[in-house]
């Protein structure tokens, strides 16, 4: 059952690298906190493994008990853990500052294990301790060296015959595939990650999942356990300073593996645990120091202590939880920058003093091109700040809650009698966004505004029908026909349609043509005592039909 749930997860990772799936973008979108706090919880808990691996009696560097922190200042553990401790803060500090000859810089680590395991023997040859002795004392792991070569002993006979079918091809078999499955893809992605940035190497994200899923398909035909890439093995490579293009590499990765694989029993019975220990403990200061040190005064204080709080959660729950809890934490950090950004990039009035603060952008005057005369012109200028007009600078939710937040005050106070919306690039919105309008809709009823949305595209129009918005368009002459602006009410969306070609008059743009019926809805509330004769002369229907006229 084992190799067939590798066997399966495999499977899985093909067809999730085959493209079908964007795990790329979402690696790419990911926030770089999350992806910060994986790193620095995999440096702490490679030094959990270190310390753990000297002393077995060692729980966390979180704990600060008697199986702690403070274990490792006893007699007792201390013993253990010194040499390969101070080693592999000499082989830290020598690469970070930079105090190795650039030429022997790439041999400090393997020279550094070296010197310890050639130590360690010298010391049992002058002190007479047999290698026994050591093991029996936690000098070497407890594995006696073996009296013959039994690596072939992994392979054992299966008798199909007593296989239990109706167990693997069951809810719970495939359910343990795809949880298998779900913890390899977020651990694989996490390595992938955490080897670009600390190696700075260029990686395709789906052709590492391809390989793994092959790797996961042979490996489960041959009866192993599901595992996944694991970028510690990509880092200490890239400090021994071996080229990722280089084609000596994988021959000799081969040639070493095969001869672990024959010989590991023997080779981890001789070598010393300090020599592993030293390793570990020297990846995790490379992982953690960064995140947890480096960046202090570096990145906001808010973020740092994401990073924190998820490498707490990574050492004493699990890797699930962390990522669960760093996206939650992203997002709320999100969201707060988000609501302190303006919600729109220009406001404007059909007066020069605009009431409404707090959008963001300062407000300016605009009007359309519309000829007016002295009467009508004063008039605007008198009443033209009840009219604002505003370009949302998105159409996320947190945009959508300032705007129902800072313009709801004024609408009910009736400071604001035309609102006005320019779509111009937007090209879809959201739930919220439509949301909002109905939401000035229902306020225009009791509150009596107009609200006039300009440069609408067709999308979006849709999205505002199928939402169920009580909608008006209306054309670029409507917006200056005296019977159709006297018939617009409250509780309608007012919609001019964005423009299908770029080539046209300037004066029927949409943006145009809804600040010309703003000003239509203004001097409709604010009538002129005497119309002067001729005024009709100057309505837009004859200035546009003049334009048409001409071309």
């Amino acid at each position: 059952a084992v190799g067939a749930v590798t066997f399966f997860t495999g499977v899985l990772f093909l067809i999730c690298g085959s493209g079908l799936f964007p795990v790329q973008e979402v690696l790419d979108y990911c926030p770089f906190v999350v992806f910060g706090g994986f790193l620095a919880g995999t440096g702490v808990l490679l030094l959990n493994f270190g310390f753990n691996l000297l002393v077995p009696e060692f729980t966390s560097v979180f704990d600060f008990g008697s199986t702690g922190i403070c274990l490792l200042f006893t007699w007792s553990a201390g013993r253990l853990v010194l040499a390969p401790f101070l080693g592999a803060v000499a082989v830290f500090f020598i690469d970070r500052w930079g105090l190795a000859p650039s030429r022997m810089s790439t041999f400090i680590l393997p020279l550094a294990m070296f010197l310890l395991a050639a130590g360690f023997y010298v010391v049992l040859a002058i002190s007479g301790v047999t290698l026994e002795e050591a093991r029996a004392d936690g000098w070497l792991f407890a594995t006696e060296i073996p009296k013959e070569i039994d690596f072939y002993k992994v392979w054992t006979q299966r008798d199909m015959s007593k296989v239990r079918w109706e167990k693997i091809f069951s809810v719970s078999f495939f359910s343990g595939v795809v949880k298998s499955f779900l913890i390899g893809l977020l651990t694989l992605t996490q390595n992938i990650f955490g080897t670009k940035k600390e190696t700075g190497l260029d990686v395709n994200v789906d052709n590492e999942l391809r390989l793994h899923g092959w790797i996961s398909i042979i490996g489960g035909a041959l009866g192993s356990l599901p595992g996944c890439i694991v970028m510690g093995f990509s880092c200490t490579a890239k400090k021994l300073g071996i080229s990722s293009s280089s084609r000596a590499f994988p021959a000799c990765l081969v040639f070493f593996s095969l001869l672990f694989f024959v010989f590991g029993s023997f080779i981890i019975a001789v070598t010393p645990k300090m020599v592993v220990g030293l390793l570990l403990i020297w990846l995790g200061f490379v992982f953690s120091c960064y995140w947890l040190y480096d960046a202090i005064g570096k990145v906001p204080i808010a973020e740092h202590l994401v990073v924190f709080v998820m490498t707490v959660v990574d050492v004493t729950m699990d890797s699930g939880v962390m990522i669960v809890i760093g996206l939650f934490a992203s997002f709320l950090l999100t969201v707060k920058a988000m609501a302190a950004m303006p919600p729109c990039t220009r406001v404007q009035s059909l007066a020069m003093y605009c009431q409404v603060t707090g959008l963001g952008a300062l407000p300016t005057k605009s009007r359309s091109d519309v000829r007016r005369l002295l009467p009508e012109f004063f008039m605007l200028e008198k009443f033209g700040n009840e009219t604002l007009i505003i370009t949302v600078r998105d159409t996320y939710f947190t945009t959508c809650a300032q705007l129902s937040k800072k313009l709801s005050p004024y609408l009910e106070e009736r400071t604001i009698r035309t609102l006005v919306f320019d779509m111009s690039g937007q090209l879809s919105v959201g739930v919220h966004f439509l949301n909002t309008m109905a939401e000035f809709s229902s306020l225009s009823r009791s509150h009596d505004f107009s609200i006039i949305l300009a440069a609408v595209h067709p999308d979006i129009s849709r999205s505002f029908a199928d939402f169920g918005a009580h909608l008006q368009k209306c054309s670029h002459e409507d917006c200056g026909n005296a019977r159709f602006v006297c018939s617009v009410k409250p509780g309608r969306l007012y919609i001019i349609p964005a423009m299908k070609h770029s080539h046209s008059v300037p004066g029927v743009l949409p943006l145009a043509s809804a600040l010309e019926l703003a000003e239509e809805l203004t001097l409709l509330r604010h009538p002129v005592e005497k119309q002067p004769p001729g005024l009709l002369a100057c309505r837009p229907a004859a200035v546009r039909a003049a334009i048409r006229e001409a071309g």
